[in-house]
C-alpha cells in the first residue's frame, strides 16, 4: 500500500476500556486523522461506540478490512489476538497500530513484522508513553551530559490491587497477561529510549497466589492464576548501562522509586513509564537538595492526570513515517521490547542469562515542533 496523506482514515477493532483515551486523542488532530470504522467481536460494542462519538460505523472485523476508506487499523484487541489481527490487517494492505505487547510471544510477533513487510505497510506499536514530557526531559537530560555517563538504573513496575481496578481483570492473570507483559512495555521502551537495546536478561520469577478473589459488582469472582506475578529482572544494555527491573502484581504497599537513574555525576528520578507527563528531579554529587528540570515538552494531560485520558502519539508518529518522518514507536522497537520481557521468563525458567537477539536503533528525540505539528 502507498503511502497516503493526511486525514488518515483510522478503523478501530476492540471497543474496550482503552477505546476513550484514543478517541481523546484523536480529537485533538482533526487535520491529520478521521475515525471511520469500528469493528469488535460483539458488533453491538462497535455500533454503540459509533453512536456514542458520532463517528464511522460499526461492524465486523472483515466489514472493516473491507472498507477502503480505512487506511490504518488501530489495534485495541486483547494481546492474545492481536498477531493475528496484524497478520490479517497487514495482508488486506492497511498500516497497523497495535496496543501493547506486539503479540503474546516473540515468535508470533516476528510472523506479525513479517507480514507486515512483507505487504508493504507500517506497523507500529503501543506503548508510545516514551514520547511523553517526562522521558523526553530525562532523556534530553542524559543526552546533554548533565549526568555524566549512566551507569545503572532501578525499576519498579507495581500495579497493585489490579484485579480490583480493571473492570474485566481475567486476562491478566493468563498467558499473554502478568506484571510482565502488561506493564513491562512501558519499562523497556523507555528504558531502550534512555539507553539503546538490551543486550542480556537473567531474571527469576513466581507466582503469588495461585487463586485472586475481588468482589465484583455481579459477585465475587474468583481467577485462577496461571502466569507468574512476581519478577525480579537484571538488564544489561549494549550500551553498557546495567538496571533492575522488578514487575509486580503482587507489591500493594511501598515507598520504593518509579525509575530512579544513576550516572557519574549523580542521580535522576525519572517520570513513571506508563505515563507521559510527570516531574523529573535531580541530584548531582555536588547539589546540596533535588531540584526540578524543566520540561522540554508541554504537558500531554495538563493537570498532572496519571490515568490514560488521552492516548495517540504513536498513532501520529506512525503516520508521520509514512512520509519519511522517523519511526519512534516502530515494530522493531516493539519485538524488541517483546523479545526482553519474554526473555525474563526463560531466564528465571532455566536459571541462565539470555541473550538478546535484536538490537533496533534508539528512537529519535520528540521535539515540541513535532507536537505542534501533530495536532495542529
Amino acid at each position: 500500500m502507498s503511502a497516503v496523506k493526511p486525514p488518515i482514515g483510522l478503523g478501530i477493532v476492540g471497543c474496550g476500556n482503552i477505546l476513550a483515551a484514543y478517541m481523546t486523542g484523536f480529537s485533538k488532530s482533526p487535520s491529520r486523522v478521521r475515525v471511520v470504522r469500528f469493528a469488535d467481536v460483539d458488533v453491538s460494542r462497535a455500533e454503540a461506540a459509533s453512536s456514542e462519538y458520532g463517528v464511522g460505523r460499526g461492524g465486523t472485523f472483515e466489514d472493516l478490512l473491507a472498507d477502503p476508506q480505512v487506511d490504518m487499523v488501530i489495534n485495541l484487541t486483547p494481546p492474545t489476538v492481536h498477531a493475528d489481527m496484524i497478520i490479517k490487517a497487514s495482508a488486506a494492505g492497511k498500516h497497523v497500530y497495535t496496543e501493547k505487547p506486539l503479540s503474546a510471544t516473540t515468535e508470533l510477533g516476528r510472523a506479525a513484522v513479517a507480514q507486515s513487510k512483507q505487504s508493504g505497510v507500517r506497523l507500529g506499536s503501543a506503548p508510545d508513553t516514551f514520547l511523553g514530557p517526562a522521558h523526553q526531559t530525562s532523556r534530553a537530560l542524559i543526552d546533554g551530559g548533565e549526568l555524566g555517563e549512566p551507569i545503572g538504573y532501578a525499576a519498579f513496575s507495581t500495579y497493585r490491587r489490579v484485579e480490583e481496578r480493571h473492570p474485566n481483570p481475567g486476562f491478566l492473570f493468563q498467558p499473554g497477561g502478568g506484571p510482565v507483559l502488561d506493564l513491562g512495555p512501558y519499562y523497556v521502551s523507555a528504558f531502550v529510549n534512555l539507553f539503546g537495546p538490551v543486550a542480556a536478561v537473567s531474571a527469576r520469577t513466581r507466582v503469588g497466589a495461585p487463586v485472586r478473589r475481588v468482589k465484583k459488582p455481579t459477585g465475587m469472582l474468583e481467577i485462577p492464576v496461571t502466569v507468574p506475578t512476581h519478577a525480579s529482572a537484571t538488564l544489561t544494555h549494549a550500551s553498557g548501562v546495567v538496571g533492575t527491573f522488578v514487575a509486580s502484581f503482587d507489591i500493594w504497599d511501598h515507598r520504593l522509586p518509579d525509575f530512579e537513574i544513576y550516572g557519574t555525576n549523580g542521580t535522576l528520578e525519572s517520570g513513571h513509564p506508563a505515563w507521559y507527563d510527570g516531574d523529573v528531579f535531580v541530584r548531582l554529587h555536588q547539589d546540596q537538595d533535588w531540584r526540578l528540570v524543566p520540561a522540554v515538552l508541554p504537558e500531554i494531560q495538563p493537570g498532572g492526570q496519571r490515568f490514560p485520558l488521552t492516548r495517540g502519539l504513536g498513532v501520529m508518529d506512525l503516520i508521520e513515517s509514512l512520509s519519511g518522518g522517523p519511526s519512534r514507536t516502530s515494530s522493531e522497537l516493539a519485538l524488541h521490547t517483546l523479545e526482553v520481557l519474554e526473555a525474563i521468563q526463560t531466564a528465571s525458567d532455566e536459571g541462565r542469562t539470555v541473550s538478546i537477539g535484536s538490537a533496533p536503533e534508539r528512537p529519535a528525540p520528540l521535539t515540541a515542533a513535532d507536537l505542534a505539528r501533530w495536532f495542529s
